[in-house]
């Protein structure tokens, strides 16, 4: 299965996702981790969301990607037909973000929360 793992770049969850991105290869997926940089304020999150809304991530290189893991506000922003939101951490949402942060969310098939702490096991992020 080909995967992309894609985040916010953020100090503390680089190790989680790296843990991530390394449990999906020992299994045998194709896994490319993308990442783009945050602005980690209120004022900044609106263009942070529109650049991630900008990228279509159900192909790379030409070939399809089976599945897009979003690992954080706002990578689930990202356009894929098929994509679960494991959320290492809870980001604060602008208030005027809200709603449109809940249909981001509605457009994942699964969402994980807290999995920083208590992370699911692959295969209920596969499945």
């Amino acid at each position: 299965m080909r995967i992309v793992v894609a985040g916010p770049r953020a100090d503390d969850t680089d190790a989680q996702t790296a843990s991530l991105v390394a449990g999906l290869r020992q299994r045998g997926h194709e896994v490319e981790a993308v990442s783009l940089p945050s602005s980690g304020t209120p004022e900044g999150a609106r263009a942070d969301a529109a650049a991630w809304r900008l990228l279509d991530l159900s192909a790379a290189g030409g070939r399809p990607v089976d599945l897009l893991i979003a690992t954080g506000f706002p990578a689930y922003f990202a356009r894929h037909p098929r994509k679960v939101a494991w959320l290492l951490r809870e980001a604060e949402v602008p208030a005027d973000l809200a709603a449109l942060d809940a249909r981001m969310r509605g457009e994942c098939a699964r969402v994980f929360t807290n999995v920083l702490y208590d992370p699911p096991p692959l295969d209920h992020v596969l499945g």
